[in-house]
């Protein structure tokens, strides 16, 4: 049975810092900073969209969309190895 692919994307330390709070729920750390994991990323329009799973404030799971400034992002990394998204293992 093939992988799902998974996506890490790394930011900017400026763009952390300018997203502050807001972006804290959805980062891991890894190897090389603090990254979001992504389902998928969709480069093609204004903002790049992530799709991320993550939890609620009442434990949820739930899937949402991040829209974010191409010029915030510093690398995307792409894997096909099951729980594992470039660097960090889930």
């Amino acid at each position: 049975m093939p992988h799902k692919q998974t996506y890490a994307v790394l930011l900017f330390k400026e763009a952390l810092e300018a997203l502050g709070e807001a972006i804290k729920p959805f980062l891991r750390s890894g190897q090389f900073g603090d990254f979001i994991p992504c389902q998928s990323v969709d480069t093609n329009g204004p903002l790049c969209t992530l799709v991320v799973d993550t939890r609620s404030e009442g434990s949820t799971d739930m899937t949402v969309e991040l829209q974010i400034p191409y010029p915030m992002i510093k690398l995307i990394v792409g894997s096909e190895v099951e729980g594992h998204a470039g660097f960090h293992h889930a």
